[in-house]
């Protein structure tokens, strides 16, 4: 996969497997290739930490470990009082639609990102 013609930095390959490895028995597994693509992007679109540190890469991590604690990795997950959405259980008041964060891991994922900043 390019991200305008570079290879990218984060591959889904390595995203996926991480994810695999943390809920192998997932009954929404067949989410995982969506899910590591809008973490790969966001990770290189938007690192949390130095790119010549491996930036990006960490980035990546971080949001999955992050989803992982939060959600077990699922894109629609809600609380049971309805509050917290989406892989990382961010606030609805931080999205106009929240609807869509549970079915949007990138938008999901471009939310958690700018709250850890």
């Amino acid at each position: 996969m390019e991200i305008i013609g570079a290879a990218m930095s984060v591959p889904v390959a390595w995203v996926v497997g991480l994810l695999t490895a943390l809920e192998p028995a997932a009954p929404w597994s067949a989410t995982f290739e969506k899910t590591a693509e809008a973490i790969a992007k966001v990770a290189e679109s938007e690192p949390l930490f130095a790119v010549e540190d491996k930036g990006e890469e960490r980035t990546a991590a971080i949001l999955v470990a992050l989803a992982w604690y939060e959600s077990r990795l699922k894109p629609n997950a809600r609380s049971k009082n309805g509050r917290w959405y989406c892989l990382y259980q961010v606030d609805r008041s931080y999205f106009s639609e929240p609807e869509k964060a549970l079915s949007d891991p990138e938008l999901c994922t471009r939310t958690a990102t700018k709250i850890l900043r």
